[in-house]
């Protein structure tokens, strides 16, 4: 069963109306200065960190990756890829053509060179060259955005595995937006997202907080065993909230790490 609205609804609105407006006329940006992009970047986890209610200090790449959000710079990328091929189909008069085949017979600076760059870095077939079999213009703009999918995915699984310890078992999925995003409450999927990318509050997913660190990060129950994000789902102190729930089972998990941070937040209360 699909959830409507929620955060399905908030990445749609994103997509369909936020980034057109912030990316209008991105395909002719050449030479784009690299902290433009920073700034867009920016922009884009601030929205997606606000949508799954977690702080910009978490792993921000799990953003982009569990909602299969484009990052930016390879989204304009796609976006100068099919301006080539639509100025190609163009007819031999318009001056737009006209230019374009002067940047390439003179080798000169500019969207042209630039695209070339670009497939190369996609792995994609160059667009800028005449073709003995030349693809329709859907099929290319439905080369470019699978090109520009895969190489999101290399970019992202490289990331992981070299920036984000907690995450690394990420890089064995496929880059696409998760199921559970239409499949939970938005609530549930905040809370889902967090326990993915051990966000929880849990002492050794905040190893460096000075009251962790005044605590040993021991668990504050009467086991005092390290307390990290597994040992909260076979604490003896939450044993009670397990019954009857199966933690294999995406919503029982959601629905017992929502009951243990309760209780844990009304014992700190009371003390």
């Amino acid at each position: 069963m699909q959830v409507i609205g929620g955060i399905v609804g908030g990445l749609d609105i994103w997509e369909m109306a936020v980034i057109p407006m912030l990316l209008n006329n991105a395909d002719v940006w050449t030479e784009i200065d690299a902290n433009a992009v920073k700034e867009l970047e920016y922009l884009q986890n601030l929205f997606l960190a606000v949508l799954m209610n977690v702080p910009m200090t978490g792993p921000q790449l799990a953003l982009c990756w569990d909602t299969g959000t484009s990052k930016m710079e390879n989204g304009i990328k796609m976006m100068k890829l099919k301006l080539i091929i639509h100025i190609k189909k163009l007819s031999n008069n318009s001056l737009a053509n006209q230019v374009y085949k002067e940047q390439l017979k003179n080798d000169w600076p500019g969207l042209a060179k630039e695209s070339q760059a670009i497939c190369e870095e996609f792995r994609l077939k160059d667009v800028t060259k005449e073709w003995t079999f030349e693809p329709k213009k859907n099929k290319w703009k439905s080369m470019i955005k699978e090109a520009c999918v895969s190489k999101n995915e290399r970019d992202m699984k490289k990331e992981i595995k070299y920036k984000y310890k907690k995450i690394t078992e990420m890089s064995s999925e496929k880059f696409e937006r998760k199921n559970y995003l239409s499949e939970m409450t938005m609530e549930d999927a905040r809370m889902f997202f967090k326990i993915r990318t051990k966000m929880v509050k849990a002492k050794m997913n905040f190893s460096n907080d000075y009251r962790n660190k005044e605590s040993l990060w021991k668990c504050d129950s009467c086991c005092r065993n390290i307390d990290t994000q597994a040992h909260i789902t076979i604490c003896p102190a939450y044993s009670h909230l397990r019954e009857g729930k199966s933690l294999g089972s995406d919503k029982d998990l959601v629905q017992y790490f929502r009951e243990v941070l309760s209780l844990r937040e009304k014992n700190n209360v009371a003390r």
